[in-house]
């Protein structure tokens, strides 16, 4: 994997959660969380299973800097692989899905960020890189 690739694909998902309060998804009628939070991912092909690729991934909660959860994942190349993440935001439950996927032919990763409070489920970010 390109470093310089596996750096913009971690930057790009740092921005998924941060900045993200009431109004910013009040527009859309959807999920408000009220903490800044933000995601951080790593992939990188394994080394120990061939034609696998590893994802590690870091919640960080922007006010203190705690680290709220760091789930990894390892899956095959063209397939997607699920990391959930269930925590509250302002008391109210609330499920953040990470899913990604990564392409030894196509040479690219795609990851997309969700979050989900009650019935309402937004997208917050959608990025492919080429690896």
């Amino acid at each position: 994997m390109n470093t310089r690739n596996a750096r913009f694909l971690i930057a790009a998902l740092a921005l998924a959660l941060i900045g993200l309060t009431g109004g910013a998804l009040a527009n859309r009628g959807s999920v408000e969380p009220t903490q800044q939070m933000a995601v951080d991912l790593t992939i990188t092909p394994s080394a120990e299973h061939p034609g696998a690729y590893r994802c590690a991934a870091r919640l960080t909660e922007l006010a203190s800097g705690r680290v709220v959860a760091e789930p990894q994942v390892l899956f095959r190349s063209g397939e997607d692989a699920r990391m959930r993440l269930d925590m509250a935001f302002d008391g109210k439950a609330t499920q953040v899905d990470i899913v990604v996927s990564a392409s030894s032919e196509n040479r690219t990763a795609t990851v997309q960020v969700d979050l989900q409070r009650g019935e309402a489920r937004s997208t917050l970010q959608k990025v492919s890189v080429t690896l």
